[in-house]
């Protein structure tokens, strides 16, 4: 019978210990995936800053071209609100991996959580296992029980008699 209980004990820990690491991988994968999407965003923004510099000096040399004046007036406007658009548009890129990164720490700090968890829980099982085990031994030492030997994890007796059968699991 303490190898059964043994048994449960070991299984109760070592899903725990199972859990742990499968969450510590998970969170790892969604750090690395938080990681990947800063760098997408960062590239996204450098090619959004490139084709905009390229705009704004094609758009310098048509201007110049139709003889406007480069520096003043309505040329001018025209390439500031160019130039902050792209600024808008590079600081949205920049907005948006920022939040799909966040959201990947997120999980990875929810899942290592719910593996500290899922540990816990096992360790306390397997503790409430071990106490219930105790227990059931010293009532046979002491005579106080209806069987010759402790009941195994998850059976109770019922009604034992000397030379009756048992049933699994009468609770």
């Amino acid at each position: 019978m303490a190898l059964l209980a043994a048994a449960a004990i070991a299984g109760d820990l070592l899903q725990g210990i199972a859990s742990l690491r499968a969450g510590r991988q998970n969170a790892a994968a969604l750090r690395a995936a938080a990681t990947d999407a800063l760098r997408t965003g960062a590239a996204q923004e450098a090619q959004l800053r490139e084709v905009a510099r390229k705009a704004i000096g094609e758009q310098v040399a048509a201007q110049s071209g139709n003889g406007f004046v480069g520096n003043v007036g309505t040329a001018v406007d025209a390439l500031h609100e160019s130039q902050v658009n792209a600024a808008l548009d590079a600081m949205r890129i920049r907005n948006a991996a920022q939040s799909k990164a966040d959201g990947y720490n997120y999980q990875a700090r929810t899942a290592e959580e719910q593996a500290w968890f899922s540990l816990a829980t096992s360790a306390l099982g397997a503790g409430a296992t071990a106490y219930s085990q105790s227990q059931d031994w010293k009532a046979a030492r002491a005579g106080q029980s209806d069987w010759a030997s402790p009941a195994p994890v998850g059976m109770k007796p019922q009604g034992m008699q000397p030379g009756s059968s048992f049933v699994l699991g009468g609770y």
